[in-house]
């Protein structure tokens, strides 16, 4: 992920005049980072206290749509929070 964000970062750089930060970058990917992974656990956890395998049955064997977000719900509330956080926490200039 650390490394996605970075390669985006410089192909931003390379077509665009703005210019990364890539330090921010890097921190904002490791939040993202550990962000997916506790979604998708939290959600784990909460099947398994219910008993069930998956969250719908739309997808044979893959668990539900559900199942296919559960680690980008989080992440979209850290985005939105990051996008309405007032400061100097940008990731381009």
């Amino acid at each position: 992920c650390s490394l996605a964000f970075l390669v985006f970062g410089f192909l931003v750089s390379l077509f665009t005049p703005l210019t990364p930060h890539y330090l921010m970058l890097a921190l904002y990917a490791i939040l993202i980072s550990i962000v997916s992974q506790v979604g998708d656990l939290f959600m784990s956890k909460l099947k398994r206290e219910q008993g069930i395998k998956d969250f719908g049955n739309l997808f044979p064997g893959h668990g539900g749509v559900l199942d296919r977000f559960d680690s980008m719900i989080p992440i979209a509330m850290i985005c939105l929070l990051y996008a309405l956080l007032p400061g100097s926490f940008s990731l381009f200039s």
